[in-house]
């Protein structure tokens, strides 16, 4: 591994303020990851402008806008588009979990404690994160109020809108890998992939909207299908049905697994507001 640094843009303190700080790692630090700030971003991206660097060798350089640069140990400069990232590119939604290990907070308890309030519904994380930092959201403006109050009122079909799951993502390579695993697994072993079955859970009440959006995403851009209801798995042969997934999550890892993932993001982003059975997804080698 090399020693990695990333910005994306936040204002809260980062191990990583200034160049002095930047040099002090590259010359004296293990390899790890670091979050830097803004100043640092602005100087790696001027010295960016010519393609060798002697002051940051074997580092990589991940930016605000997307794209992303990588040093070998000579100094020499690779460029990597927003478009395509690297393949050691970090999620924004990771981001946090670095944030913790730059200032050893490497509890799992921790780690775990914000996993857990992450994975909350919107509401729950709003009210115990108002309740933690003493967020005063009492307080907030009056567009902030009426977000928060239009999600502690829920998402009910009050207005005569249409409540068809549209698309949605967890923000998670580890998460999608997670999900890979459970529809690998099953498929390999004729096993219909049931919501329960990807998600690992038998209680569909005690799985987010998000989990539950987000898993049946991912199933519709890997086999262009919806998962299938206990009504309809009931009705399927599961050999033939497995059949016909198991070169489609072949197709998965053949690509690879962090490169798929970051391509099939991205165009989750693009999607927007759109129906989960109206997302198409191809991979692009």
């Amino acid at each position: 591994m090399a020693k990695r640094f990333v910005y994306y843009g936040n204002s809260f303190r980062r191990k990583i303020p200034d160049i002095k700080s930047l040099i002090d790692c590259v010359n004296n630090e293990d390899d790890f990851t670091y979050l830097m700030a803004g100043e640092v971003e602005d100087w790696i991206k001027q010295g960016a402008q010519v393609d060798i660097n002697p002051l940051v060798p074997g580092c990589q350089f991940q930016f605000s806008d997307g794209s992303s640069i990588e040093y070998d140990t000579d100094g020499k400069i690779t460029r990597h588009s927003k478009d395509k990232p690297p393949v050691w590119f970090i999620p924004e939604a990771e981001y946090w979990s670095y944030w913790l290990k730059n200032y050893a907070y490497k509890s799992k308890d921790i780690t775990k404690l914000v996993t857990e309030i992450r994975g909350m519904e919107l509401i729950q994380r709003v009210e115990l994160c108002n309740l933690l930092f003493g967020l005063e959201l009492k307080k907030a403006q009056p567009a902030a109020k009426t977000v928060v109050d239009n999600v502690r009122r829920g998402v009910g079909n009050t207005q005569g809108v249409s409540t068809k799951p549209k698309v949605s993502d967890m923000l998670s390579v580890e998460f999608f890998k997670q999900f890979l695993t459970r529809l690998n697994d099953a498929v390999q072993n004729n096993q219909i992939p049931t919501l329960q079955v990807l998600t690992g859970e038998e209680n569909m009440k005690a799985v987010s909207a998000n989990v539950k959006g987000s898993v049946r995403t991912y199933f519709q851009a890997i086999t262009s299908d919806s998962i299938p209801n206990a009504n309809r798995a009931a009705s399927l042969k599961p050999e033939i049905y497995c059949d016909r997934l198991k070169p489609l999550v072949d197709a998965v890892y053949s690509a690879g697994v962090d490169e798929y993932y970051n391509e099939l993001q991205r165009a989750i982003q693009e999607a927007g507001d759109t129906y989960i059975k109206d997302f198409k997804f191809t991979f692009a080698d």
